[in-house]
Protein backbone atom coordinates (compact mmCIF):
# COMPACT_ATOMS: atom_id res chain seq x y z
CA UNK A 1 0.00 0.00 0.00
CA UNK A 2 1.30 3.43 -0.90
CA UNK A 3 1.61 6.04 1.87
CA UNK A 4 -1.72 7.80 2.27
CA UNK A 5 -1.15 10.05 5.28
CA UNK A 6 0.08 13.61 5.08
CA UNK A 7 2.76 14.62 7.57
CA UNK A 8 0.12 16.50 9.55
CA UNK A 9 -2.22 13.46 9.65
CA UNK A 10 0.66 11.27 10.74
CA UNK A 11 1.55 13.70 13.53
CA UNK A 12 -2.08 13.77 14.71
CA UNK A 13 -2.00 9.97 14.95
CA UNK A 14 1.34 9.98 16.77
CA UNK A 15 0.02 12.54 19.26
CA UNK A 16 -3.17 10.53 19.76
CA UNK A 17 -1.10 7.39 20.33
CA UNK A 18 1.03 9.13 22.94
CA UNK A 19 -2.09 10.41 24.73
CA UNK A 20 -3.98 7.12 24.47
CA UNK A 21 -4.98 5.49 27.73
CA UNK A 22 -6.57 2.47 26.08
CA UNK A 23 -4.58 -0.35 24.49
CA UNK A 24 -7.27 -0.94 21.88
CA UNK A 25 -7.04 2.68 20.72
CA UNK A 26 -3.24 2.48 20.57
CA UNK A 27 -3.49 -0.71 18.48
CA UNK A 28 -5.88 0.98 16.06
CA UNK A 29 -3.52 3.91 15.64
CA UNK A 30 -0.51 1.62 15.18
CA UNK A 31 -2.43 -0.25 12.49
CA UNK A 32 -2.96 2.90 10.45
CA UNK A 33 0.65 4.04 10.90
CA UNK A 34 2.03 0.64 9.85
CA UNK A 35 -0.28 0.47 6.84
CA UNK A 36 0.92 3.93 5.84
CA UNK A 37 4.51 2.63 6.08
CA UNK A 38 3.67 -0.13 3.59
CA UNK A 39 3.27 -3.08 5.93
CA UNK A 40 0.66 -5.68 5.03
CA UNK A 41 -2.32 -6.70 7.15
CA UNK A 42 -0.93 -10.15 7.92
CA UNK A 43 2.34 -8.78 9.31
CA UNK A 44 0.64 -6.10 11.39
CA UNK A 45 -1.86 -8.63 12.73
CA UNK A 46 1.02 -10.84 13.85
CA UNK A 47 2.80 -7.92 15.54
CA UNK A 48 -0.29 -6.71 17.37
CA UNK A 49 -1.75 -10.18 18.05
CA UNK A 50 -5.00 -9.15 16.38
CA UNK A 51 -7.24 -10.58 13.72
CA UNK A 52 -6.67 -9.46 10.13
CA UNK A 53 -10.36 -8.56 9.75
CA UNK A 54 -10.18 -6.21 12.75
CA UNK A 55 -7.30 -4.35 11.10
CA UNK A 56 -9.27 -3.98 7.88
CA UNK A 57 -12.14 -2.56 9.91
CA UNK A 58 -9.78 -0.04 11.54
CA UNK A 59 -8.61 1.11 8.12
CA UNK A 60 -12.20 1.47 6.84
CA UNK A 61 -13.13 3.44 9.94
CA UNK A 62 -10.13 5.75 9.54
CA UNK A 63 -10.82 6.28 5.85
CA UNK A 64 -14.47 7.10 6.48
CA UNK A 65 -14.10 9.40 9.48
CA UNK A 66 -10.48 10.02 10.45
CA UNK A 67 -9.10 9.70 13.94
CA UNK A 68 -12.45 10.33 15.62
CA UNK A 69 -14.09 7.43 13.81
CA UNK A 70 -11.06 5.22 14.42
CA UNK A 71 -11.14 5.80 18.17
CA UNK A 72 -14.88 5.85 18.70
CA UNK A 73 -16.30 3.06 20.81
CA UNK A 74 -20.00 2.65 20.25
CA UNK A 75 -20.43 0.08 22.99
CA UNK A 76 -23.05 1.30 25.44
CA UNK A 77 -23.17 -1.68 27.77
CA UNK A 78 -26.18 -3.18 29.44
CA UNK A 79 -28.22 -2.31 32.47
CA UNK A 80 -26.68 -3.18 35.81
CA UNK A 81 -28.32 -5.75 38.05
CA UNK A 82 -26.77 -3.99 41.05
CA UNK A 83 -28.03 -0.75 42.55
CA UNK A 84 -25.81 2.26 43.26
CA UNK A 85 -24.90 1.18 46.80
CA UNK A 86 -24.01 -2.34 45.66
CA UNK A 87 -21.91 -1.00 42.78
CA UNK A 88 -19.99 1.22 45.22
CA UNK A 89 -19.41 -1.75 47.55
CA UNK A 90 -18.21 -3.86 44.63
CA UNK A 91 -15.88 -1.11 43.45
CA UNK A 92 -14.35 -0.86 46.94
CA UNK A 93 -14.01 -4.64 47.13
CA UNK A 94 -12.24 -4.76 43.76
CA UNK A 95 -9.73 -2.09 44.83
CA UNK A 96 -8.81 -4.27 47.80
CA UNK A 97 -9.00 -7.73 46.19
CA UNK A 98 -7.20 -8.95 43.08
CA UNK A 99 -8.91 -11.53 40.88
CA UNK A 100 -7.06 -13.31 38.11
CA UNK A 101 -10.19 -14.22 36.16
CA UNK A 102 -13.45 -12.42 35.51
CA UNK A 103 -15.35 -15.62 36.29
CA UNK A 104 -14.15 -15.30 39.89
CA UNK A 105 -15.60 -11.79 40.08
CA UNK A 106 -18.89 -13.06 38.67
CA UNK A 107 -18.89 -15.83 41.29
CA UNK A 108 -18.29 -13.26 44.06
CA UNK A 109 -21.17 -11.10 42.77
CA UNK A 110 -23.50 -14.10 42.57
CA UNK A 111 -22.61 -15.19 46.11
CA UNK A 112 -22.75 -11.69 47.65
CA UNK A 113 -25.69 -10.16 45.76
CA UNK A 114 -27.55 -13.15 44.35
CA UNK A 115 -27.44 -11.91 40.74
Amino acid sequence: MEPFLTQKEKQVLLDAHKASKHKRHADRIKTILHLNDGEDYKTIAAWLLLDDSALRDYYRRYESGGVEALLSDNYTGGLSYLDGKELKELEEHLTETVYLHSKDIRHYIKKKYGV
